[in-house]
């Protein structure tokens, strides 16, 4: 493996008088031309903050749940196969015997923080492989979740077990120098935002994954608005829903708020709706659980629908306790059954077993048509013992995300196999792209920066410099634009 690294002293500059003057540096270490993993660090002086930190989804790296981690050499294995950025002064030391190039956290002397901007794996599932002595902040909405989802088995695994710095929306923290505001935007993950970053000598704003059509819009405007008022030098935003072939094929959009052409969590309801009333028998659901708004509005689908919602024990406690949703029915799967009659349950099992009444296979099938129940990928095999004649599987968003991931053909072969009807019926996390343009012509920076996705030079708004920056520089902001170093 070939590992480029700095750890130069701060930039700086001569000056008239012989005094040297500090120069923030931006760097981009993964995410430019890629979904997800997004990690770019701001530094000053001896302050750095690095935001995301997720990890690189690669279907032709990523290791198949058939071979086994291991896990005395899992931080070396993880970065050889790309799945974590190379990035100086945040790995402990211990960990990196024979990667003599790259400087660990004891080594560096740069004061270094990790800021989260939503809780998809992407975007923090990383942290784990991080120094102990490393600072992550969440804001206390995103905590909320990390918290749940840690007791609920969603752990984060590896060398940082150090508490979550939390901060809050519109109030601004400091590392060292830099200044850093959380800004709430509009996503299919609950707590999403974006940051606003003050340095001494420059502004950044940060959207995070943000979209136009999603359950509470009005939370990006808000972030467009304050962040033309904050007036950044440079704009970093995601692209995902940026195509090349589908601009091939229709040409560029004109910079637009309107979201025609995409699927609304509005439509998204009015289309399953649809489905569910027109299906005779059960009806299947596979979504993403931290998408906690979509988890509540399945809620009121079901019931308008004439269906009982019911939901696997790990979501259902998330609803529990991140909603005021109470009226649902939990499943349990055959594993969770047995350990319930041998009493060796967690106690957050045994506090959701006893709030919630249980719906089993048996119940269900006794009158499928009924039901509107989760099942998790993972779980499928719990379908076997599901009466599923006249029935429908719906992936809304759920994993395997889409076809990039080998698992989906393994997910629809096996609903093929055992004879239920399947549906995709979702509503994208990210805007698209004349949304994209419209918010980076409202924002107005003097640079943007395009990442997050597969084709983000095509993204062209109608003032801004576009800067399309490389991996293995560092980049100062001189004379309206980014220059590299």
């Amino acid at each position: 493996m070939n590992i480029k690294n700095v750890n130069d002293p701060p930039f700086v500059t001569n000056e008239g008088d012989g005094e040297m003057k500090k120069i923030t540096k931006l760097r981009y270490y993964n995410g430019l031309k890629n979904i997800g993993g997004t990690v770019v660090s701001v530094e000053y002086g001896e302050d750095r903050i690095i935001f995301d930190f997720g990890l690189n989804f690669s279907p032709e790296s990523n290791l198949d749940s058939q071979v086994r981690i291991r896990e005395g050499s899992k931080l070396k294995d993880m970065l050889k196969l790309k799945m974590i950025p190379v990035v100086e002064g945040v790995y402990p030391k211990n960990q990196l015997v024979g990667l003599d190039s790259l400087i660990s956290e004891e080594d560096s002397k740069l004061n270094t923080s990790i800021i989260i901007s939503h809780l998809h794996l992407d975007h923090m599932g990383a942290i784990g492989m991080l120094s102990d002595k490393i600072d992550v902040y969440m804001n206390k909405e995103s905590y909320s979740l990390y918290e749940k989802l840690n007791t609920s088995g969603e752990r984060i695994t590896g060398n940082w077990k150090k508490e979550i710095k939390i901060c809050e929306f519109n109030k601004e923290f400091s590392v060292g120098n830099i200044k850093i505001t959380p800004i709430e935007i509009d996503h299919d993950a609950y707590g999403a935002g974006g940051f606003h970053i003050v340095t001494p000598d420059l502004k950044i704003a940060y959207t995070g994954d943000y979209r136009f059509h999603g359950n509470n819009p009005e939370l990006t405007y808000e972030y467009i608005n304050k962040t033309r008022i904050f007036k950044p030098d440079v704009l970093i935003t995601e692209t995902t829903m940026v195509f090349k072939d589908r601009i091939d094929e229709e040409g560029q959009p004109e910079p637009n708020k309107s979201t025609e052409g995409i699927n609304s969590e509005a439509l998204l309801l009015d289309m399953l709706k649809e489905k569910l009333l027109e299906t005779k028998g059960v009806a299947v659901f596979n979504v993403y659980n931290r998408n906690i708004q979509r988890l509540v509005n399945f809620i009121g689908l079901a019931k308008e629908s004439n269906r009982t919602p019911v939901f696997e024990l790990n979501t259902a406690y998330l609803i529990k306790e991140l909603t005021n949703e109470k009226d649902f029915k939990i499943i349990l799967t055959k594993d969770t059954e047995d350990r319930h009659m041998k009493n060796t349950l967690e106690t957050w099992e045994k506090e959701v077993i006893n709030e919630f009444d249980c719906a089993n296979i048996d119940k269900i099938n006794e009158a499928p048509e009924k039901y509107f129940m989760q099942n998790s990928f993972e779980n499928n095999l719990e379908l076997l013992d599901l009466n599923i004649e006249e029935g429908i599987y719906i992936h809304s968003n759920g994993v395997p995300l889409g076809a990039f991931d080998p698992a989906y053909e393994k997910l629809t072969k096996f609903i093929d196999f055992i004879g239920l009807k399947y549906e995709y019926c979702a509503s994208p996390g990210h805007a698209i792209h004349q949304n994209i343009k419209y918010l980076i012509d409202e924002i107005d920076p003097i640079v943007f920066v395009p990442l997050h996705g597969f084709a983000p030079s095509l993204t062209y708004p109608s003032n801004s410099k576009q800067f399309l920056p490389e991996y293995d520089e560092i980049y100062v902001f001189e004379e309206g634009t980014l220059k590299s170093i």
